[in-house]
């Protein structure tokens, strides 16, 4: 790394074997550095945003688990930020689809991993999104457009999958669609205005439910 300058918040990688490291302080201000290191590993890993993982559905599924706030990410007590848990951004390696399988990389369809590692599939179809799990049909979330606005108003996810973290795959997929086609997200559905509260990117493109849109909403059939 000699020679190297890194900004504010930027990530250095010295290789191993490297007797020393030297770091000098361009400014006139105090600096803070993280330095980590140890015994290089003897084995290939994986590296994204925040996670370590020997594979890349091990990084799908430590990012599900980071989304829904799980124990293992722990707590960071007196955290005085604006933002309570910052969102993981999207995985969109190839590792979150299974290559042996070819209609993975059809439009509309999305492969990956719940919380026990099972494979799960969403795919888009007419107002609504489907969940299987190995196969199976295991929930959806149905939405209508109305104008620039794309209302979500039911989403279910069959209780004997419960706990695997299913209803926040299918509707990430879901509003990550939405924001693609344009448009604006209304979360008539309590479900979906959880999943929102766990994504503030989403902020900007959320509308508020008025008492007609969700007397609108309500019209709607359920698939």
């Amino acid at each position: 790394m000699s020679g190297t300058t890194l900004s504010a918040a930027d990530l250095g990688y010295q290789g191993a074997g490297s007797p020393a490291l030297h770091l000098r302080n361009m400014e006139d201000r105090p600096a803070r550095v993280l330095l980590l290191g140890g015994t290089p590993f003897t084995e290939a890993l994986l590296m994204w945003w925040n996670f370590l993982g020997r594979s890349h559905d091990e990084i799908v599924r430590y990012r599900q688990l980071w989304q829904d706030a799980d124990e293992l990410f722990g707590r960071v007590g007196g955290y005085q930020g604006s933002v309570s848990r910052l969102s993981a951004r999207r995985y969109q390696s190839p590792g979150c689809v299974r290559d042996h399988n070819p209609i993975a990389h059809r439009k509309g369809i999305r492969m990956t991993t719940d919380k026990t590692g099972a494979p799960t599939t969403v795919t888009a179809g007419h107002q609504t999104y489907t969940i299987t799990v190995d196969g199976k049909t295991v929930g959806h979330a149905d939405f209508a457009d109305r104008g620039e606005q794309r209302v979500f108003y039911h989403t279910v996810v069959d209780p004997e999958f419960g706990g695997r973290g299913l209803a926040t795959i299918l509707l990430e997929e879901a509003l990550d669609s939405a924001r693609d086609a344009g448009k604006r997200i209304v979360p008539v559905c309590s479900m979906v205005d959880t999943v929102l509260k766990k994504h503030p990117e989403f902020d900007d493109i959320t509308d508020p439910v008025t008492p007609e849109i969700a007397s609108w909403a309500h019209s709607q059939p359920s698939s």
